[in-house]
């Protein structure tokens, strides 16, 4: 009898082989990473470090994407995604593939913010990078904001060790549920006024 697998694990591993089918005529594509805390000395915490470099993985197995960070300044005076690039350059990816999102407060915002970006990049096929725990609030930001207008498919960070049982894994998931009860009305607004994306509610701080 096969071990059984934790479902979200296996979409962990599973979900990162390659983006949606191309569809309109010089559509492009991009591996978007949702930022997280920067530490009060500048440097990246573990969940933001954690992102980046898998986004930095995916990045160089599709060598044609660029590479959207996206995050503000949510706890300090430095933005997320500066702090990101900096990572990303240092990984190794040239400068001329980074997009920057410096505007982001929230979940909602990396959707409200990156969906111009995209748009003039003519991008439209997006492998969408956070922890495993936050992908579903992603996926249903992203989705209430850009309607049908973007193909995404989920490329969440690796489990962390010891899977859903380690103590910290579970203490997100449980957060994220109640962040998600939060958010819910305003992504329901996003929703209807996808046609209009830039015309959302303001972002309100995580």
């Amino acid at each position: 009898m096969r071990p059984r697998r934790n479902t979200l694990c296996h979409v962990a591993e599973e979900t990162d082989r390659a983006f949606p089918p191309a569809g309109r005529a010089g559509e492009g594509c991009a591996v978007v990473v949702l930022g997280a805390r920067v530490l009060g000395d500048g440097r990246p915490s573990p969940a933001l470090e954690r992102r980046v470099l898998h986004g930095v993985a995916l990045a160089r197995r599709h060598p044609a994407a660029r590479l959207l960070l996206s995050g503000g300044a949510t706890g300090g005076p430095l933005d997320e995604a500066w702090v990101m690039a900096t990572l990303a350059l240092g990984a190794g990816i040239a400068a001329e593939r980074l997009i920057l999102e410096d505007r982001a407060l929230d979940t909602l915002g990396n959707a409200r913010h990156s969906l111009p970006l995209l748009r003039a990049a003519r991008i439209g096929r997006v492998l969408l990078v956070t922890d495993p725990s936050h992908m579903p609030r992603a996926l249903l930001s992203f989705r209430a904001v850009a309607g049908d207008h973007l193909r995404l498919r989920a490329a969440p960070t690796p489990c962390p060790a010891g899977g859903w049982r380690n103590r910290r894994a579970i203490f997100g998931v449980l957060r994220e549920m109640a962040a998600l009860g939060l958010v819910l009305p305003r992504l329901l607004i996003a929703r209807r006024r996808a046609a209009s994306p830039l015309d959302l509610p303001p972002d309100a701080p995580s």
